[in-house]
């Protein structure tokens, strides 16, 4: 058990989304001072799960942190999962439940949603070439390496130019 879990066990047992407290109800719940950082920098209190080993804590439970006031020494937790209770997921969550827990979708899941628009008819399951079909191998290579936090955000634009040079292939075989 770390320094810090019994927060991660506070924050949990908690019934509302929004979780106010001083600095000194952390210390309290912790059992120890706040690193000295905590106290002048408020990036210390970000929700970059690799800034310390405490936002790691926050996060596992379900939680970020918002209205973070150094100088008054205070902030909100704000739940950002829906609460779980004794192993049941909530009905919004339950219908397409597999297990009670669900492994997030990868940072690039929709990255591409609003930007372009498919017309009727365009089959993008159909061959465009063995280029277009090595460019696709490199893509999807470049995809499974990445992990959650690279810069996800570079590979949009292979995305979208992969979808437009199929849509405009298959424009130019049907004649049209």
């Amino acid at each position: 058990m770390g320094k810090y879990a019994p927060l991660g066990d506070y924050l949990r047992k908690q019934n509302a989304d929004s979780v106010p407290m001083r600095f000194d109800d952390i210390e309290r719940i912790v059992g120890s001072k706040l690193p000295e950082k905590s106290q002048r920098q408020r990036t210390w209190w970000s929700n970059n799960p690799d800034n310390n080993v405490m936002t790691k804590v926050w996060l596992d439970a379900g939680f970020r942190t918002e209205q973070v006031d150094i100088d008054a020494r205070r902030l909100v937790f704000r739940r950002v999962r829906p609460m779980m209770r004794e192993g049941v997921l909530p009905a919004s969550e339950a219908a397409g439940a597999v297990s009670a827990e669900r492994k997030p979708h990868h940072p690039l899941f929709g990255a591409l949603k609003g930007l372009l628009r498919v017309m009727p008819g365009t089959d993008l399951t159909k061959p465009a070439g063995r280029a277009f079909g090595r460019r696709v191998k490199q893509l999807v290579a470049r995809v499974s390496e990445a992990k959650p936090g690279d810069h996800d955000a570079t590979l949009a634009p292979d995305f979208a130019t992969l979808i437009r040079a199929t849509v405009l292939t298959q424009h130019r075989s049907s004649g049209e």
